[in-house]
């Protein structure tokens, strides 16, 4: 099983302009050509307490759990070992490269759902994770039927919702 695959992650740096109108400019992308270059593999202890064994880059790659084909970034999660004592092995990763701001889009061809022990999700988190906040744009986790888009704050702080803005 794969967690996700056809990951291309663009980014692109809002720039004002002497007029009303703004216009995006592409900054960064990451793809087939630099997408394992420019991310570093998590490979701690899961701190949300999941039953998983993150592994480094060469790991994952000797046990297919990354890859790329036909110009799609594939990582996915152990599915050959039974019942393993430190969880199943899979794939973290962590950008290099820390934005303060941009428009963020990710291309993302499959990602599991409603699978119990499943827990993929697309964040963005602060340099001082879990204290400088988190941004969770997609995250599903076991047998959920729809994604949860989240926003964490420090404590003392709060995020308000009093219906005031719209958008479509």
């Amino acid at each position: 099983m794969y967690t996700s695959t056809g990951i291309t992650l663009s980014l692109g740096a809002l720039l004002a302009t002497g007029t009303a109108a703004q216009q995006y400019s592409l900054s960064n992308t990451f793809d087939v050509s630099n997408f394992f270059s420019s991310f570093d593999f998590f490979t701690d202890h899961d701190p949300t307490n999941g039953f998983v064994e993150y592994v480094d880059g060469n790991t994952a790659s000797s046990l297919n759990l990354t890859s790329t084909l036909t110009g799609s970034v594939i990582m996915g999660v152990d599915s050959t070992e039974t019942n393993p004592a430190n969880g199943r092995k899979s794939v973290r990763v962590t950008s290099q490269q820390s934005f303060n701001h941009g428009l963020f889009i990710a291309d993302i061809a499959h990602m599991p759902g409603s699978i119990c022990g499943a827990w993929p999700a697309f964040w963005m988190v602060g340099p001082n994770w879990p204290n400088s906040g988190e941004i969770d744009i997609i995250e599903g986790v076991n047998t959920q039927t729809s994604d949860s888009i989240t926003l964490h704050t420090s404590a003392g702080f709060s995020v308000g919702n009093d219906g005031s803005n719209s958008g479509t």
